[in-house]
């Protein structure tokens, strides 16, 4: 199967391995939910109740955003190929 079809059939998902080799995200990922923790052993009950409702909206923000730059990602490499595959056909014309 090729890359294209298996991205189509959610087989490939590049979302998966965000961060796995990556430092940086990893502490970062540490830092997000220990101060998570802290606000939510902290707050009153009405401060949780709008910490949840800030902490969804930013979720769902933060997922739109992940899949809009994925799109924008995919379309950016692919007027890479073409432009290096018409390149090609021009060099090897020479």
């Amino acid at each position: 199967m090729n890359t294209i079809a298996k991205l189509w059939n959610g087989n490939l998902a590049p979302i998966k391995y965000l961060g796995i080799n990556n430092q940086d995200i990893q502490e970062l990922e540490s830092l997000i939910q220990s101060n998570y923790n802290h606000v939510l052993e902290t707050a009153d009950i009405k401060t949780k109740e709008n910490f949840e409702k800030f902490k969804d909206c930013f979720e769902e923000y933060l997922s739109l955003i992940s899949e809009q730059s994925f799109c924008d990602g995919y379309a950016l490499g692919s007027k890479l190929l073409v432009e290096a595959l018409t390149n090609a056909e021009t060099i090897t014309k020479t």
